[in-house]
């Protein structure tokens, strides 16, 4: 068995961590929702990176045009249409035996969502629609659990940690469902590295959530990963959010 003191050394030699902060990484537990492009680059740097418990949500099953983008899966397993939760947990315990990787195949939905995500310290989103992403903000400020928001489409990508009680969630800033649909893989594509880049600054704010490092104050990340470009816009809560309101 190898020692994970040589294993994170190098991680726990970053200033901001130490060695207190990854036995606190260690002894974190992460819910990881969707195991797509997003949740493929989420989840492999939460393994590697020694979180203890790291739970995979996710119904669907492998296809090809998943591969260009979605880098935990290969073209045997769209050839036999897998289970990516099954796989995407048997890659991860490959990498890393250390973690206890577990798996949920199926969706998280109004629900089931509180059940799924007890015990957890961190959820961490990985779905590609604003649906699924206000039952996991909606269910995370009901448990006081914080979460990390990403988004991509085309070459552009968004990411925000939501911290309950202490800064605004994903209807502090986005309201209201839009009207029209929103920008999707299916309607404006996605450029593969984009989910990469997202996803790895997602697991960096769950990450820095365990460590105890709370990302405050809040601000929501806007990157083009073609241009270049990236904004970091503040966002503060609204005293009439119908959600998280009566927590400020």
């Amino acid at each position: 068995m190898p020692d994970p003191a040589d294993r994170y050394a190098a991680q726990a030699r970053v200033r901001q961590i130490g060695h207190v902060g990854q036995e606190r990484i260690g002894h974190g537990h992460v819910v990881v929702v969707g195991v797509g492009a997003l949740g493929s680059a989420i989840a492999h740097q939460l393994v590697r990176g020694g979180v203890g418990t790291v739970t995979l949500i996710d119904g669907d099953r492998v296809e090809l045009g998943n591969l260009h983008r979605q880098i935990m899966y290969t073209e045997n397993d769209a050839r036999d249409q897998k289970l990516k939760a099954e796989v995407a947990a048997e890659r991860l315990r490959g990498a890393n035996s250390q973690v206890r990787v577990e798996s949920v195949v199926g969706h998280l939905d109004a629900e089931n969502a509180a059940d799924l995500i007890r015990g957890a310290h961190v959820v961490v989103d990985g779905t590609d629609n604003l649906a699924s992403r206000y039952v996991i903000n909606d269910v995370c400020l009901g448990s006081g659990v914080p979460w990390v928001y990403g988004g991509v489409a085309g070459t552009h990508g968004l990411v925000m940690p939501v911290i309950p009680g202490r800064g605004p969630c994903l209807r502090c800033l986005f309201e209201d469902p839009p009207e029209h649909e929103e920008p999707t893989s299916t309607t404006v594509g996605v450029f593969g590295p984009a989910p990469a880049v997202v996803g790895a600054l997602e697991a960096a704010l769950a990450m820095r959530i365990l460590v105890g490092d709370l990302p405050l104050p809040v601000h929501l990340l806007s990157i083009d990963v073609w241009s270049g470009a990236v904004e970091s816009v503040p966002v503060n809560p609204s005293p009439d959010c119908a959600t998280c309101g009566h927590l400020h």
